[in-house]
């Protein structure tokens, strides 16, 4: 699977996992400490919508918050993605410039993880196929020490040597996929 089509379901997983929070649930915690079910989606809709749609394109993000319809903004994010030259040469996650293809990497990530935090908090199972959880594996491993050197990221949680391909990038995440 090319790359813009796993941004692609990752971002239709992401916008089928709130579409199904109910009102009531927007105050809620989730797995992330400092964000409830509402302020999570406006993160989604922010960076890994808004900011990463800038990225493919070049173009720098200052992170101030960004209002827009979720599927509407996770579409055109995964379809910039699939434009010419959005993979090569260097682009921006915020305000740092780094190789295009590590800020794709790590904006599927965003998807991917803060998507399952979501239908964790919501009670929902999210869909990720096994390429994709594959592909989420292969940059948070990448990129998970200097994450937990920034505080992106948190301890990595010890799972099962059957857990699954999903399961094992949560736990590289700092997620635990099997809470008790």
């Amino acid at each position: 699977m090319e790359f813009h089509e796993l941004m692609r379901e990752a971002a239709q997983g992401a916008v089928t996992v709130v579409e199904g929070v109910k009102p009531d649930s927007l105050g809620d915690p989730t797995p992330c400490d400092d964000w409830n079910v509402g302020a999570l989606i406006e993160h989604l809709v922010t960076w890994a919508g808004h900011g990463s749609e800038l990225a493919a394109r070049k173009e720098p993000f200052d992170g101030t918050p960004y209002q827009a319809d979720v599927a509407e903004q996770l579409e055109r994010t995964a379809a910039a993605w699939g434009e010419t030259g959005a993979l090569e040469g260097t682009s921006y996650m915020a305000m740092a410039e780094m190789p295009s293809l590590v800020v794709a990497k790590l904006y599927l990530t965003e998807l991917v993880v803060h998507g399952w935090d979501l239908a964790r908090a919501t009670g929902q199972e999210p869909v990720v196929s096994e390429e994709l959880a594959a592909a989420t594996l292969e940059a948070v491993t990448m990129t998970a020490e200097q994450g937990r050197a920034y505080g992106i990221l948190g301890p990595e949680v010890t799972v099962p040597a059957s857990a699954s391909t999903l399961d094992r990038a949560l736990a590289m995440s700092g997620r635990d996929p099997y809470p008790s």
